[in-house]
């Protein structure tokens, strides 16, 4: 007899190969690991820092405390490869072999296949409990490839975040039958090492499971109690070995708590805003008309908040509600009030303590400086709709498999998957155009950025790259000083870094500031201005450095050049 697993292995894996080609390209462009142009050119800058974080983690100790302090990618700003947004999972499972992988290498297009493939096996995994066709389940789980979220999370290069595969393994892991705390350990784990939002959107469904099984007896509240003392244990370790630090002083500069939130219309939105350069303008539907938001308003961040459901899921829902039958689901108050709750708290806070209706602010209401500063910590809420996203798209489904035979299902899903591929066509096109390009240039892309044939001596000379002043927040010059940094073999004081500490930062700056009063420039640092009146007054320190300024940036080498 043939396993599901062996039945299942080359239509998911063909399913997987197909929809990762059809959101990025119908080439290789994506997926090859020396290309970066993608990255560096099309889209904003999370992924540039995802593969920052990788490059400069290759340099460091196999073996260091914390684990994956990465200090050649801010220095003395102690930055956690965390808080670059690197997926530290798989930069730990690459580390042992970075010798053999040679420069560029990303792994993020690789990453991008892996999660589609994953999605769906998990997706297939909840199936599994609840339907027997083969046939009805491949459909189901094709138009759940097709879920806007994720061309949305590609576009905005969030690579982390694209592991929406994390989500369905949490309810898959609520639905089953049999309990296993260490299986919910092991995703809990991944999902911190992936990317934190991620995490903090499946523990609260982790402990609705918790919940559940209490309440349904398949565990004591002893035990209850000893699996959230071990999760504490495991969470600490992993906070120390991993260097996450959750102070006030580490989230000082990332308030914003109220402006990425979550649209009343989001599910039923279509189109986004990205605030990508040129503000590229997405629309998933030519069915569903666009809805306004608050876009245009200075500070809003709709785009974060993007939850279009699309047309198949859409259907779907209004199908099941149209011709549900009373006691159709028999579900145990035992079993579904813990995820209901836990839904009901992910949409409140998604839409955060700014409540909006297409372009309209509806309501506020104000929150203690306490709880705004720890929501702040995730202050773009409306992600956290994504898993009552995922909910209402199973919940659908399954009531709708519930009300029509199979033979039927087969072809309204047929028909619905159609649809949607017709429906969506034009953003998948535009997103496809977007992510399957390349340069036409061979040099290093380095280069391509600055040209200046003084570049080549200084990344030769120099082993440190100094931002005067390292900030939080990345400026035009950024992305490429880090390039030329990592591809020559200078660490770097700073770049764009998702968290960082207040005081380390202050420190950095300080010092940095002193050692321009005195003059006192180190001899293997190349320093880069991002003032041209700061620039100026340095250059009055010593006549054996050398000011330039080339390619748009003002520099200070220390000791003349001599080449």
């Amino acid at each position: 007899m043939i396993s599901l697993r062996r039945l299942y292995g080359l239509p998911l894996i063909a399913l997987s190969i197909f929809f990762f080609l059809y959101i990025t390209g119908f080439n290789t462009n994506f997926i090859n690991p020396r290309n970066i142009d993608w990255i560096f050119f099309f889209g904003n800058t999370d992924s540039t820092t995802a593969w920052f974080g990788w490059e400069y983690f290759r340099w460091t100790n196999f073996i260091q405390f914390p684990l994956i302090t990465n200090y050649p990618y801010g220095e003395e700003l102690n930055i956690s490869l965390i808080y670059s947004g690197s997926i530290p999972i798989i930069c730990l499972l690459l580390k042992p072999f970075e010798q053999f992988l040679g420069f560029p290498f990303q792994f993020l297009g690789a990453w991008h296949l892996l999660c589609v493939y994953l999605q769906g096996y998990f997706s297939l995994k909840i199936l599994d409990l609840f339907i027997d066709s083969i046939s009805v389940k491949l459909l189901f789980v094709s138009i759940i490839l097709l879920l806007p979220i994720l061309p949305f999370n590609v576009l905005l290069n969030h690579p982390g975040l694209f592991a929406n595969w994390i989500i369905i393994a949490s309810l898959y892991f609520y639905l089953k039958n049999k309990f296993s705390y260490q299986r919910w350990f092991i995703l809990l784990s991944i999902a911190l090492l992936t990317q934190a939002y991620l995490f903090a959107m499946i523990l609260p469904i982790f402990f609705a499971d918790l919940v559940q099984r209490f309440l349904s007896n398949q565990i004591s509240l002893y035990k209850l109690l000893l699996i959230i003392g071990a999760l504490c244990l495991l969470l600490i370790s992993l906070f120390i070995l991993s260097g996450i630090e959750t102070g006030k002083d580490t989230y000082h500069f990332y308030q914003g708590y109220g402006h990425y939130r979550l649209n009343l219309n989001s599910l039923l939105d279509p189109s986004v805003n990205l605030p990508n350069p040129g503000n590229e303008f997405y629309n998933f539907s030519t069915i569903l008309p666009n809805l306004n938001d608050t876009t245009n308003i200075q500070g809003s961040g709709d785009y974060e908040g993007f939850n279009f459901i699309g047309i198949p899921i859409l259907s779907i829902l209004v199908i099941s509600i149209l011709n549900y039958k009373k006691n159709l689901l028999n579900f145990s108050k035992k079993n579904y009030l813990p995820i209901l709750t836990i839904t009901i708290l992910l949409f409140i806070f998604a839409l955060s303590n700014k409540v909006i209706l297409n372009d309209s602010l509806l309501f506020n209401y104000p929150l203690p400086s306490f709880i705004k500063n720890f929501f702040a910590t995730f202050r773009s809420s409306g992600r956290f709709f994504w898993p009552v996203l995922y909910i209402v798209s199973f919940l659908s489904f399954f009531t709708f498999y519930k009300l029509f035979s199979v033979d039927k299902c087969k072809i309204i899903l047929s028909i619905l998957l159609l649809i949607g591929f017709m429906d969506s066509f034009e953003a998948y096109s535009k997103t496809r155009l977007t992510k399957s390009q390349t340069l036409d240039y061979n040099g290093p892309t380095w280069k391509y950025k600055l040209q200046d044939e003084n570049w080549d001596y200084l990344g030769k000379n120099y082993s440190k790259l100094k931002f005067v002043y390292p900030e939080v927040m990345p400026n035009s010059n950024t992305a490429k000083l880090n390039l030329f940094a990592v591809s020559n073999g200078l660490s770097t004081n700073g770049g764009y870094l998702s968290r960082v500490k207040k005081t380390a930062l202050e420190d950095v700056k300080k010092s940095l500031r002193e050692s321009i009063k005195s003059c006192d420039f180190d001899s293997q640092s190349l320093y880069v201005f991002s003032s041209k009146e700061i620039w100026e007054e340095a250059s009055k320190c010593d006549n054996k450095n050398t000011s330039l300024y080339i390619d748009s940036v003002y520099i200070i080498a220390p000791q003349k050049l001599d080449k």
